[in-house]
């Protein structure tokens, strides 16, 4: 007989929880939520609260005292916890960006094209970009309006391009940019000696940018690969580099060489959200984040 699962109705999954060992207090409200979150989106939110040793052994319980209020507040406070780092991690990006098309423009003062100029960046760049531009072309409110007005021009120039690229391909053209120099000067802004810190860096930052706005589980991620370089540089402590706390030293980080401003404003709303009332019960899973 085959042992696969089959779908379950909203009931169906409430009564399982309860014979798991978790009270729920307000039925009509965890099935609401169940319906419009998800079943298995919620998981990742109660798997802490799962006994461990019968986890092992395929059979989930819950800790005594486990309440789906509890789930609920850990849930909520990773919802608002991703919409606090995407706030700041557009402002890395934005910078990263900015500092990209300012200095390689600069240097190609004669090419407002440069980025798809092989001279200059890698095929593998210009032909994924090369790809796309009809779509961006075509959907794109300020580079149609450029187009109309200068019909002749088969790209619009860098300063607005760049603007429209999303946080993995500004990092795929950095990685195709064929002056050393040139990511020598992009990467120095951040006060980082070795490229391969960087590259470690901003891959990073690509993935929790890509965390947050797919809306994936936040608060206890972890990384696969971890973060490159000199544990003193972002101060990480042995086996942050692969942490959500190591994540955020390497934000504040970014954002000190940015804005120092930025940072402490950072900080004293991540401790703010950490500390409010309504997360006292799941504190056990969130306080190492208001460091």
């Amino acid at each position: 007989m085959s042992d696969r699962k089959t779908a379950t109705t909203i009931d169906e999954q409430l009564a399982r929880l309860q014979s798991r060992g978790m009270t729920i207090g307000d039925i009509e409200n965890a099935g609401k939520v169940l319906s419009s979150v998800g079943y298995f989106r919620m998981g990742f939110y109660w798997y802490c609260f799962e006994i461990p040793k019968h986890r092992k052994n395929g059979i989930h319980k819950f800790r005594k005292d486990t309440t789906w209020e509890k789930v609920k507040a850990l849930y909520d406070f990773d919802d608002r916890f991703r919409n606090l780092l995407s706030f700041y991690l557009q402002t890395i990006e934005t910078d990263i960006r900015t500092r990209i098309t300012y200095i390689v423009s600069n240097h190609y003062k004669t090419d407002p094209f440069w980025f798809v100029n092989p001279a200059y960046v890698g095929d593998s760049f210009i032909q994924e970009f090369c790809a796309g531009y009809s779509k961006l072309k075509r959907n794109n409110d300020v580079i149609k309006k450029h187009h109309r007005k200068h019909p002749e021009d088969t790209y619009a120039p860098a300063w607005k391009t760049l603007e429209f690229l999303t946080f993995g391909e500004v990092q795929h053209l950095y990685l195709n940019i064929l002056d050393n120099l040139l990511r020598q000067q992009i990467y120095s802004r951040y006060q980082i000696a070795e490229e391969d810190v960087f590259k470690s860096y901003i891959d990073i930052l690509r993935i929790i940018r890509n965390v947050c706005a797919h809306s994936h589980i936040l608060y206890d991620k972890r990384l696969y690969d971890g973060i490159v370089g000199r544990h003193e540089l972002l101060g990480l402590a042995s086996g942050e580099e692969f942490s959500i706390v190591g994540v955020l030293k390497l934000i504040y980080y970014m954002l000190r060489q940015i804005d120092p401003d930025k940072e402490t404003e950072m900080r004293n709303m991540l401790r703010s959200l950490v500390n409010q009332v309504e997360y006292d019960s799941v504190k056990f899973a969130i306080s190492r984040l208001a460091f």
